[in-house]
């Protein structure tokens, strides 16, 4: 049984169904979400303007399209845009470092990853950060024994085979350091016709190890990096480079500086040692006897 309040609009929802209120207290009509995914499309009318260390970033839908989209650009979409501008700008990632990247193939929907770079600086700058230790997970045939090691060096020809990797994370107010341990066989990435891709098969150690460090940091700073996933545990391939774009070169600004002091003027070094023209008495012993005769006349 419901019950109104004079004064105030009565809700007619459904029993159960979301309601938003209103600032004034009131309530205001639930959005579909046909509204909801109209209004994430909407562009801004200027770039947005953000900071990502220490730079001034400015983006746009239209600088994305051009510059920013791995795989086909014309087969993006605006909602897809306007979430992949909201990541860099919330996280403040700067994409012109490759600290993030917008990955679209056809008709699947677009995949926004962070670089590895990005979970290292985010974590540098958190004042409990003090270091992180990293290798993989090797079975050695010769003696049947499971070695842990640092680094991503696999010895295959002596009978070493890669199986997972791991890492440390360690923070100074905490007891113990962040373990994470990735098996090979989860996280190996393949093709789409079940072949492992070209960066799981020409560098698996690295990439593992990678995963490893990636959910090692993820779980040690969750503040910081709670939402970001690398392109390993999306099942993707992380871009080398950026996509070549057509339109005119991108610019952002960097944070304007105190003015330095102007520079000293030259100083011209000058030689304190005596000489004839300093000292009188040393110029009239050097002189010859033309100018002691035209002394002597001037006296007289």
């Amino acid at each position: 049984m419901g019950f109104s309040v004079p004064g105030q609009p009565q809700n007619t929802a459904p029993r159960g169904a979301p309601v938003a209120t209103s600032r004034a207290g009131g309530y205001a009509a639930p959005t579909t979400r046909q509204q909801e995914a109209a209004l994430a499309t909407v562009a801004p009318s200027e770039p947005v303007k953000y900071e990502a260390g220490g730079e001034e970033i400015e983006l746009s839908p239209e600088l994305i399209k051009a510059y920013l989209v791995n795989g086909d650009a014309d087969k993006v979409t605006d909602q897809e845009v306007m979430m992949y501008l909201n990541l860099c700008r919330f996280n403040h990632l700067n994409p012109w470092l490759k600290e993030v990247y917008l990955i679209k193939y056809g008709d699947k929907p677009a995949t926004m990853v962070p670089g590895k770079e990005s979970f290292m600086k985010r974590a540098e700058r958190n004042q409990h950060f003090a270091g992180i230790e990293s290798g993989i997970v090797v079975h050695n045939s010769n003696n049947n024994q499971i070695e842990y090691r640092e680094g991503s060096a696999v010895y295959e020809d002596f009978g070493e085979k890669l199986i997972g990797g791991w890492a440390k994370v360690y923070r100074t107010d905490r007891q113990f350091p962040n373990y994470s341990e990735c098996a090979l066989s989860e996280y190996l990435g393949k093709k789409g016709n079940g072949e492992v891709n070209q960066q799981w098969s020409t560098k698996p150690a690295t990439m593992i190890r990678k995963v490893a460090m990636v959910q090692a940091l993820r779980e040690a700073f969750p503040t910081d990096l709670g939402a970001m996933y690398a392109a390993e545990e999306q099942g993707v391939e992380e871009p080398d480079s950026l996509p070549q774009g057509s339109q005119t070169e991108p610019t952002f600004n960097r944070r304007p500086r105190k003015p330095k002091a102007p520079a000293r003027p030259d100083v011209e070094i000058i030689d304190a040692t005596p000489n004839d023209e300093a000292d009188p008495l040393a110029a009239l012993e050097n002189a010859g006897p033309e100018s002691s005769d035209m002394q002597e006349g001037q006296e007289k």
